[in-house]
């Protein structure tokens, strides 16, 4: 059995993207900056507050917005968690497949979603970590375009110390951007971003 456990769900909720932020801070004390176009020269990856403290999603992020990517980032977070049971590290990115085509079908999700576990399984993938990848609906604007987005939500079990749980979350970052690192499909449509 694996010690990490990888799902794949549907949120019908849906969204709008670009969206702004909030100026008003949640509970947990975190923020939403709003939608950024990382693929864009207005703004940087270093106006990302959630990213400065957080390497391993840093080089994430920056790999959805290369300009050989099929993706584009759409929002992310991270933090630690300490409890009774111990430390660990929860967070999340959001990701659409930039093109104005592929983006319309969910179903275009669905092969990144199994290659990835095909990928968890052969490579012997051992990190206590849980994946979930949550497809919802999105509506892109100005481009008016109904398609779908992906979360993937990381939480990493608990562990005794938090070092123990970075070095998880560390791995579960890494492993997800040497898969996503192949997917191209810049040939297919027209880019959004």
């Amino acid at each position: 059995m694996a010690d990490y456990r990888n799902s794949l769900s549907i949120n019908f909720q849906g969204k709008g993207i670009p969206y702004p932020g909030t100026p008003i801070p949640r509970e947990d004390g975190g923020q939403n900056f709003g939608f950024m176009n990382l693929r864009s020269n207005e703004f940087s990856i270093d106006d990302i507050p959630e990213l400065a403290a957080d390497p391993a999603l840093r080089s994430l992020i920056l790999m959805l917005n290369r300009p050989d990517s099929g993706f584009f980032s759409i929002g992310c977070a991270s933090g630690e968690v300490a409890a009774e049971q111990g430390f660990r590290r929860s967070g999340y990115f959001e990701f659409a497949i930039n093109s104005d085509e592929l983006i319309q079908d969910a179903q275009h999700y669905f092969p990144v979603f199994f290659q990835f576990s095909q990928m968890l399984m052969s490579s012997g993938f051992s990190s206590q970590v849980q994946f979930d990848w949550i497809l919802e609906p999105a509506s892109i604007t100005p481009q008016d375009i109904d398609g779908f987005s992906c979360s993937v939500i990381v939480n990493t079990f608990f562990t005794a110390t938090p070092e123990q749980a970075l070095v998880a979350w560390q791995e579960a970052c890494g492993v997800l951007e040497k898969h996503l690192v192949h997917y191209c499909t810049a040939s297919i449509g027209q880019p959004l971003y």
